[in-house]
């Protein structure tokens, strides 16, 4: 893991085990941010600044073996080409440092060093993206690394204090701070909120708008995600469904990344195959049913868009397309049944077992109990049709799920 340093914004790279304590940046990206390759040149090129301030000028006029380096290191700093001597081409240094994301570093930096911190890990300047093992492994840790830190910093870049109108003058005027700020709805902050401990908010102006518990009913509001969940980050009595529909509506900028960004929610641990597109998110599902017997993972439903409408003839399988079919389940819950018969992927589906109930007008259509309960605790079923005479189904009407009385 590395770990940014407050005071220096140097990177060291820490051991599993040897980690300190250590904040957390939590944030949107924007156009400018720093990558891990120019902090390391900034912070560089302070070091070569202050070494070269150190030394007298003596050094350079009285004919030290040093001073052939120092002068071709002074060329290239006022010339601007240092950048393109550690691999960075084309870099202006103080542009550089002029940039939001540079910008964005320095006042988390400040503020985890103001909270007792010396260290901070910001996932654009210490992840080194051009090793894809890298990028792997971090993706894979990031729900655990936002967990295991000290406090998480969030910072609202599109959220200012003066948005926030005061409630006790204009009551009905209150806004929700997180309706409709872009943070809430980026794929990645999910676990970003739910993971860390202690998540303290932060306006553009990088002043403090409040702690994450002071915000409970408003999270909620926002996210639907339960205030309990909110509060202590304990998922285990949630089904799969409800986990998944709070994704629903997140947006992520690569279509694999509506998956990756779940791995931690799930305790899931998968290869990164950017360029796989939509069948991420089947990778995704199919390392879930590894991990549990949770059947609410087929309580999706097809949705319709105006490029593609939900045929109720249309042959589906059992996984869906992307979190979206599940942004009807935040109410779905497993039902207290287990099974006892494995699920298996095989080359031409799934292989499990329902229970079901024939459609007494189509013969070769069952309604298929998926073991868990909606609204009123009624029952939850999907439609199947037997397509070769008994041992293979398809999902059709994938855009209804039917409620059951018992």
């Amino acid at each position: 893991m590395r770990l940014l340093n407050v005071d220096t914004l140097e990177i060291k790279t820490y051991n599993e085990h040897d980690v300190p304590p250590y904040a957390i940046l939590s944030h949107t990206w924007g156009p400018d941010e720093v990558t891990f390759q120019e902090i390391c040149m900034i912070t560089r090129m302070r070091s070569v600044s202050q070494a070269l301030s150190s030394r007298a000028t003596s050094n350079i006029s009285d004919g030290s073996e040093h001073s052939g380096t120092m002068l071709a290191v002074m060329e290239m700093l006022a010339q601007g080409t240092w950048g393109a001597s550690l691999g960075i081409p084309n870099t202006d240094e103080d542009a550089l440092m002029r940039r939001e994301g540079y910008r964005k570093i320095v006042y988390s930096a400040n503020e985890a060093r103001r909270l007792g911190y010396s260290w901070i890990w910001i996932d654009t300047c210490c992840i080194d993206k051009t090793s894809s093992a890298e990028l792997q492994e971090s993706i894979n840790s990031m729900y655990k690394w936002y967990k295991g830190s000290g406090v998480c910093l969030v910072y609202l870049e599109d959220t200012m204090r003066e948005m926030i109108v005061n409630s006790q003058l204009a009551p009905r005027a209150v806004i929700n701070p997180f309706q409709d700020c872009r943070w809430i709805s980026r794929g990645w902050t999910l676990q970003e909120l739910v993971a860390p401990t202690s998540l303290r908010f932060y306006y553009k102006d990088w002043t403090l708008m409040g702690d994450k518990r002071d915000f409970l009913e408003e999270l909620y509001e926002a996210t639907y995600i339960p205030i309990f969940v909110l509060d202590t980050g304990d998922l285990s009595e949630l089904s799969v469904a409800q986990r998944m529909s709070w994704a629903s509506y997140r947006q992520t900028t690569r279509v694999e990344d509506s998956a990756y960004c779940l791995l931690g929610i799930f305790d899931i641990q998968m290869p990164l195959l950017y360029g796989e597109g939509p069948k991420a998110f089947i990778r995704l599902q199919e390392e879930i049913l590894k991990t549990t017997d949770d059947y609410s993972l087929f309580a999706w439903q097809a949705v319709s868009t105006y490029s593609q409408p939900v045929l109720k003839s249309v042959y589906r399988g059992l996984f869906a397309r992307s979190p979206l079919e599940f942004c009807y389940c935040r109410f779905v819950e497993r039902d207290n049944t287990t099974s006892t018969f494995p699920i298996s992927a095989t080359t031409i589906g799934l292989h499990l077992q329902f229970e079901l109930l024939i459609d007494q007008t189509d013969k070769t259509r069952f309604l298929a109990f998926i073991r868990c309960n909606g609204a009123m605790n009624r029952r939850l079923a999907i439609y199947l049709k037997c397509l070769d005479g008994g041992s293979q189904y398809a999902r059709v009407d994938a855009g209804s799920i039917i409620p059951v009385s018992n």
